[in-house]
C-alpha cells in the first residue's frame, strides 16, 4: 500500500492547516481568559500553561517534527530502491536535519552544551552556547536545500511549505540568539509585544521565573507564546513538505493525481 492510499485528499488535512486551526483556538482561548477574565493575581496565565516548556503546543511541535522526519525517510527509502540517488540523498539529509531539530527541541541540547562549556571554561552564556548548535543544525538543513535544489523544485507543491518551514524555523528558533547576544534587542521587542500589542492588559506571571529577580513576563511571553507558535507552524510546514514529497514519490517520475487535484483547490 503506497502513501496516497493511506492519506485522504481533503484540503483541510494538510498538517500546516491543522496547526493553524490549533493555534487559532489556543490564542483565542488565552486572549479571552488572560485579557478579559484574568483570574486572581496568583494564577498562572493561560498563555503560560499552553505554551510552556514540555507543554501542549511543544509536544505537538515534536509530533510534527517526528512526522516530517518519518515521511522524509520513507521517501528517501523509496528513492534508494529506484536508484534515484540525488532524490534519496536530499530526503535522507533532510530527515537527518529534522531529527536533529527534534533532538535539540526536546532535549534542550544547547542548554546541556552551555553547562558542559561552563564546566570547562567557567560560566558561559546560554545564547553563546546556542550559536554553534544552531549553526550546525542550520548548516545541515541548508546543505540539503541548496545542494539538491533541483530535487525539491521538481516536486509539485513542495517549494512553499518547505521554504516556509525553513524561514519560520529560522525566525522562531534562531532569531533570539543574535538579538540577545549582539544587540540586547530581545528584551525591548518583548516589551513592545507584551505591553504594546495588548496595551499592558494581558495577565502576566505571578512571580519571576528562570532566575530573574524582576518581572520578566514580557521575555517569557516572547520565548513561549510567540516562539513556540512560530516553531509549531514551522514544524507543521515541514510535515506538509514531507507529506507532499511522499505522495509524489519525492520528485521521481511517478505522479500523484490526488496531489494534483488538491493543488487545484488550494
Amino acid at each position: 500500500m503506497n502513501v496516497p492510499e493511506l492519506v485522504p485528499s481533503a484540503r483541510w488535512w494538510w498538517p500546516h492547516r491543522i496547526a493553524l486551526l490549533i493555534l487559532a483556538v489556543a490564542w483565542v482561548a488565552f486572549l479571552a481568559v488572560d485579557l478579559v477574565w484574568q483570574g486572581s493575581p496568583n494564577d498562572w496565565p493561560l498563555w503560560f500553561l499552553l505554551f510552556r516548556e514540555s507543554g501542549i503546543v511543544e509536544h505537538l511541535t515534536w509530533f510534527m517534527l517526528a512526522a516530517a522526519s518519518l515521511l522524509a525517510m520513507l521517501t528517501a527509502g523509496r528513492a534508494w530502491g529506484r536508484n534515484a540517488n540525488d532524490v534519496h540523498r536530499f530526503w535522507l539529509i533532510l530527515a537527518i536535519g529534522v531529527v536533529l531539530l527534534l533532538i535539540e527541541d526536546a532535549g534542550n541540547t544547547s542548554h546541556r552544551f552551555a553547562y558542559y562549556l561552563g564546566v570547562v571554561f567557567g560560566e558561559v552564556s546560554l545564547n553563546a552556547a546556542r550559536l554553534p548548535v544552531y549553526l550546525v543544525l542550520g548548516g545541515v538543513m541548508l546543505y540539503a536545500l541548496l545542494r539538491y535544489r533541483h530535487v525539491w523544485r521538481d516536486v509539485p507543491g513542495l517549494a512553499r511549505p518547505l521554504l516556509g518551514g525553513y524561514v519560520l524555523y529560522a525566525i522562531g528558533a534562531g532569531a533570539s540568539v543574535p538579538l540577545n547576544l549582539f544587540t540586547g534587542g530581545y528584551d525591548t521587542l518583548g516589551l513592545v509585544v507584551f505591553d504594546g500589542w495588548f496595551a499592558g492588559a494581558l495577565a502576566g506571571l505571578p512571580e519571576p521565573i528562570w532566575g530573574a529577580t524582576a518581572d520578566n513576563s514580557h521575555v517569557v511571553f516572547m520565548d513561549l507564546a510567540i516562539e513556540e507558535s512560530i516553531e509549531f507552524l514551522a514544524a507543521s510546514l515541514l510535515a506538509t513538505a514531507g507529506l507532499r514529497g511522499a505522495r509524489s514519490s519525492g520528485g521521481m517520475a511517478t505522479q500523484d493525481p490526488l496531489l494534483d487535484a488538491s493543488r487545484v483547490n488550494e
